[in-house]
């Protein structure tokens, strides 16, 4: 006997195959509605059509899709399909990676981010995520060397200064922390957590007036 939400399933897929070319099925398959996605990847997978570089992409498409809904078990194991059908998807990778790094696999997710950036070395939200991993692994001087990769490859992103001033902030250097953070506030002045960061920082080295402001605003 079937399930309704496995019937259901059963023939939204049929109605796929049956109404839709596969282009347009293909195209459902890279939406970014997750739902969708599922239900048309599902549809190519099962067709019997696929080759193995379609399929490769099918399963990281859908592996996406269910890291969006935080079914992260299916996410890893449709990951894991994709790679060994394409061992050199530097982004299935890193979308595993930060599958593992949600659910606090953090040698996990370091090892799979350093293969992605091992295939994709200006990837610099690979170097970003694999700084976060060290950072909750307390490897501060390996994350500091990550986000300054990552800033490195590319200047304007916010978020490696604010994560940089945040381990300056935990080694206790927070001068450098303020400097990390105003930059980042330059790039993305409307990140709350950035002005309540450098707020803190202030007023540890006694930049009280300062650190009103920044907790005011």
């Amino acid at each position: 006997l079937c399930s309704k939400s496995l019937l259901t399933m059963l023939l939204t897929t049929a109605a796929l195959l049956s109404a839709q070319s596969r282009d347009e099925t293909w195209k459902l398959c890279n939406d970014n509605n997750p739902d969708l996605r599922i239900t048309a990847c599902t549809a190519l997978m099962n067709s019997g059509q696929e080759s193995a570089e379609a399929l490769a992409i099918e399963t990281y498409n859908r592996g996406n899709a269910y890291m969006a809904k935080n079914d992260f078990d299916r996410a890893i194991q449709d990951l894991d399909q994709s790679l060994r059908l394409n061992p050199r998807n530097a982004e299935a990778f890193y979308t595993r990676a930060s599958v593992h790094l949600l659910r606090g696999n953090y040698d996990h997710a370091v090892a799979d981010y350093s293969a992605s950036i091992q295939l994709h070395p200006e990837f610099w939200e690979a170097y970003n995520n694999r700084g976060l991993a060290y950072f909750t692994k307390a490897d501060n001087d390996h994350a500091i060397s990550d986000f300054n990769e990552a800033i490195r490859l590319n200047p304007d992103n916010a978020i490696a200064f604010k994560n940089r001033g945040s381990v300056y902030n935990l080694k206790g250097d927070d001068n450098r922390a303020i400097a990390d953070y105003t930059e980042s506030l330059r790039l993305a002045s409307d990140d709350i957590y950035t002005w309540s960061y450098r707020c803190f920082s202030r007023a540890i080295v006694g930049q009280l007036a300062s650190a009103l402001e920044d907790c005011n605003h």
